[in-house]
């Protein structure tokens, strides 16, 4: 930001043909110039605010699932967003079946019991899944809106008839993630 600049003027009123390596290092250092001192400041702070929102409105149970799906794209806080999404659906589902409410109507209350509207979603489109015969851990393989983790663990559950256990071994994991 500060030393770059001046040897890009002097390179400049020399008129030198440089090497593609400092060429690289002048648009790093145009970029940055742009970003910090430009108007790219702007652009910063005005993604950095929509993003902002958008986890407010999403820790709140506003929005759709789209919205929340976009949340979990955002690098850093969008796996965690995800995880914690998933813990909920996995630790709500696990103790409703421990009481042993049947899986179809466990999917469709641990619908009911979550706030993020994606895995909502996700729980609804499982709970028909589930009643036209097809297993769980199937519908998580085809979804691709959990993360692929909790897989393993719901097919080895439903293999062993442990479904509960394996549900509540992925929380676990989730929130120590988190």
């Amino acid at each position: 930001i500060f030393i770059v600049p001046q040897f890009k003027q002097m390179f400049e009123e020399f008129g030198l043909e440089l090497p593609i390596a400092t060429q690289a290092l002048i648009a790093v250092s145009d970029s940055l110039l742009w970003l910090c001192q430009g108007p790219g400041i702007w652009v910063v702070l005005f993604v950095g605010t929509i993003m902002i929102v958008l986890m407010f409105l999403a820790s709140i149970g506003v929005g759709t699932p789209l919205t929340h799906r976009f949340t979990t794209t955002m690098p850093l806080v969008g796996p965690i967003w995800q995880w914690c999404g998933a813990a909920a659906f996995s630790r709500l589902l696990a103790t409703l079946l421990d009481y042993g409410i049947p899986l179809p109507e466990a999917l469709l209350l641990t619908r009911d019991g979550v706030r993020d509207p994606d895995v909502r979603e996700i729980a609804a489109l499982f709970a028909r899944g589930v009643e036209n015969g097809r297993s769980l851990s199937e519908l998580i393989l085809e979804s691709n809106r959990l993360p692929a983790t909790i897989r393993p663990f719901v097919a080895w559950g439903e293999r062993t008839d442990k479904l509960p256990e394996a549900l509540h071994a992925v929380t676990d994991m989730l929130l120590t993630r988190v």
